[in-house]
């Protein structure tokens, strides 16, 4: 358990240190992403510079390298013997997201993880992500401000990821950090919304990721994303903070120009 989860953490926090956003406005657009815009790596200030469609490539891509090294992680719990079948998923897919705030490969100076930590909550729960998935969205068109949608998105995930039954958990049992007694193997609920406790024990692992340790390490995660956006935080209070979605500043143009619509 402990060398899998040492070597999938490893792997994924040089997976992490990948910045697809730096690595596309390179390719494409032949400039810095670190020098335009707000400075930051993410598929944000990627948008901003090679459109909304490479931002989503971007964003696509900075999701999906956790949801792989999930993926090696499981891989190792195939693997015969006691080092290796229970590897912890989630802890590696977390180092996979410090790989990502923190690259190695670019002086530790990364992305704010609104991406990473969406998929974070995959690895999870995959109910979970659609929840801050919608829950983001639905905050960005109503105040059309992405840094406050993300914000709310992991306030509230932090909070209902601590609700055992949205996970299929028994309450008594969910905050044990006995993994035999927290998850029973013949309680096919427990890994209904979680995809790699489901793949593990096919693969013939004994143990489920614990309950309480995912969550604190969620919470924890959370706060770093927010922390992470702390010039957002100071341009909100000034009221400097820009609005993403460009259309809704069209409308309000044209009724500037027209408020009766003619």
């Amino acid at each position: 358990m402990i060398l899998g989860t040492i070597i999938a953490s490893i792997i994924g926090y040089l997976l992490g240190s990948i910045l697809f956003g730096k690595l596309l406005v390179r390719i494409i657009a032949k400039q810095d992403l670190s020098k335009v815009g707000s400075g930051n790596l993410g598929a944000t200030n990627a948008s901003r510079v090679i459109g909304k469609a490479w931002g989503f490539a971007v964003f696509l891509l900075d999701y999906l390298k956790i949801i792989v090294t999930a993926f090696i992680a499981l891989a190792l719990c195939a693997i015969p013997n006691d080092f290796f079948r229970d590897t912890f998923i989630f802890i590696p897919a977390t180092f996979c997201f410090i790989g990502h705030i923190y690259p190695v490969f670019n002086k530790f100076k990364g992305g704010k993880g609104v991406s990473s930590i969406s998929a974070l909550l995959f690895v999870y729960n995959w109910m979970f992500s659609l929840l801050f998935m919608a829950i983001w969205w639905l905050t960005l068109f109503i105040v059309n401000k992405i840094s406050v949608s993300g914000f709310v998105a992991i306030i509230a995930l932090g909070i209902l990821t601590w609700i055992p039954a949205l996970s299929m958990l028994d309450a008594q049992k969910a905050y044990s950090f006995n993994a035999d007694e927290l998850h029973q193997l013949n309680n096919t609920n427990v890994a209904l919304f979680n995809v790699f406790n489901s793949l593990k024990v096919s693969l013939g692992s004994e143990n489920f990721d614990i309950f309480i340790i995912n969550n604190t390490i969620f919470c924890i995660t959370g706060l770093i994303v927010i922390i992470k956006h702390k010039d957002n935080i100071k341009r909100l209070f000034l009221g400097t903070e820009p609005s993403f979605l460009n259309w809704r500043q069209k409308i309000k143009e044209k009724k500037d120009i027209d408020p009766e619509g003619k």
